[in-house]
């Protein structure tokens, strides 16, 4: 039977749908429809007849549960499947008909799915088997040859408005993840990592396809319509050969939204005093009350990430769909971890302000072409490490290399150099950046990404990657007063 699948119109989804990865199947038929005389169900009247049958999902192998069956050319004769996939239509006029499948995942895939032609007969129940292509036959239909060389997997999706939930079109998702080669022989510079970058545009319906992406990895990914951009989103997947991810983007802000929720322990004891924060975005901010609960108010709308921490606990980043109304509601658990914090010296910060002024950091700061953080910046995060707080600044991912937490790039290249108190250090070898300086110690931090780094601070060998320049207490010294002796 001939495969009947395209793209999709009207929208159908959920509110939000995560991040989804999906085992490769063995191809089977998109659809099948088998026909059977059965017997006539008792309550109806012999001068009609009846269509039932189940729907497949062919990607995960079991039963499509909530899926809406329609019959085409009498829209109102429709029924819902169960959660073993069954359905059943009664009460049809003999004629020839045709079915179509409704369904978030369908939606997500960016198809349609129509059944052949079935043939209703008085008296008679017509028995069909329903099933979502399969995700080697999908992956073959919607990416071309040459493009299937470059990877075997696909991230599909749809970029919507998250004002009115309309596609939006011509809007840019872009997927970054470094690939990591092992090579033979002995020495340094083994282990290549290689930063790869796909992008895909969305069509009239809001869907968009990346094709030539391999089946594990992971990395973080964006839309962008314009000047407008959701959060980084991270991603992960392992042996996927499909993955997915819906967007919401908010393309004029005349609408805001609100996010409540309770922050809790692991064992569900309520936490005062966690820090709730917009990834992004240092003016929405909030602190949990006495039992635990917060209130974000103001927050754009649109697939957004939340920053949550408390001293003592390890950071959590929480994917939310912010949508406008007050539906936005969320449960943070944190995970207990052993904080290292030292005392501040408050007494220094004028002295301090004075030698970070005489490195050129207020000048560049002006310039605007870096991103930057200063102490009053993580005393207000109460960030545990470093990586927690570059966490705050967009354009940069932390991952984790060899067992640290290593900073990198997520657009323009992934490698990021270190420079500590105008001492060049290597990203890739030697202790990770957590251990080489905690939050207490640092008066101040820039990033530059490749291509922005000012030529005053171009030390090292790692010219080619972007640029972490920290200023430590310790190390700041005033310029000498030139009448002291």
């Amino acid at each position: 039977m001939t495969p009947n699948f395209g793209l999709r119109g009207p929208i159908r989804m959920a509110r939000f749908i995560s991040f989804l990865a999906v085992a490769l199947l063995a191809p089977v038929a998109f659809l099948h429809a088998q026909q059977q005389k059965l017997p006539a169900p008792s309550s109806g009247s012999s001068s009609w007849g009846s269509i039932d049958g189940v729907v497949v999902d062919s990607l995960h192998e079991r039963a499509l549960n909530g899926a809406l069956v329609a019959v085409i050319q009498r829209p109102e004769e429709n029924a819902t499947s169960s959660p073993s996939g069954t359905f059943r239509i009664d009460s049809i006029p003999p004629g020839t008909y045709t079915l179509e499948i409704q369904h978030a995942l369908l939606d997500s895939l960016g198809i349609q799915l129509i059944s052949d032609s079935i043939k209703v007969t008085a008296g008679n129940v017509q028995h069909v088997t329903l099933r979502v292509p399969p995700a080697k036959a999908f992956i073959t239909s919607v990416c071309p040859e040459a493009k299937r060389r470059f990877g075997p997997a696909v991230l599909v999706g749809r970029v919507i408005d998250a004002e009115n939930e309309s596609p939006l079109a011509g809007a840019t998702v872009s997927l970054a993840w470094t690939e990591v080669e092992l090579r033979t022989g002995s020495g340094p510079g083994l282990i290549q990592r290689t930063p790869r970058i796909r992008t895909a545009t969305t069509s009239a319906d809001g869907s968009y396809r990346i094709c030539g992406i391999p089946e594990t990895l992971t990395g973080t990914i964006q839309a962008t319509h314009g000047d407008v951009k959701t959060a980084e989103i991270h991603v992960e997947s392992s042996d996927a050969p499909i993955s997915m991810r819906m967007f919401r983007l908010q393309t004029s802000p005349s609408q805001v939204g609100r996010v409540t929720g309770v922050v809790t322990n692991r064992g569900g004891v309520v936490l005062a005093d966690a820090r709730i924060s917009v990834q992004g975005d240092s003016n929405v901010m909030a602190t949990t009350r006495n039992d635990g609960t917060f209130l974000l108010d103001k927050v754009a709308l649109g697939t957004q990430v939340l920053l949550v921490r408390r001293v003592g606990y390890a950071p959590e980043l929480l994917p939310l769909e912010i949508i406008p109304d007050d539906q936005n509601k969320v449960t943070v658990r944190l995970d207990a971890v052993a904080p290292r914090l030292t005392p501040v010296d408050v007494n220094a910060n004028a002295k301090i302000a004075t030698a970070l002024a005489h490195t050129g950091y207020d000048d560049r700061k002006k310039l605007g072409f870096g991103k930057f953080i200063t102490a009053a910046d993580l005393e207000k995060w109460q960030s545990t490490t470093t990586t927690d707080a570059l966490r705050h600044l967009p354009g940069i991912r932390i991952a984790d290399v060899d067992g640290k937490e290593t900073v990198q790039s997520s657009r323009g290249g992934t490698c990021v150099s270190y420079l500590i108190d105008r001492m060049p250090s290597s990203s890739s070898s030697g202790p990770g950046l957590n251990d080489m300086v905690k939050p207490s110690d640092i008066a101040a931090m820039e990033f530059y990404q490749v291509g922005s780094v000012p030529n005053e601070l171009m030390i090292g060998p790692d010219r080619g990657c972007g640029l972490l320049v920290i200023w430590t207490r310790g190390q700041l010294k005033p310029p000498k007063d030139s009448t002291q002796k």
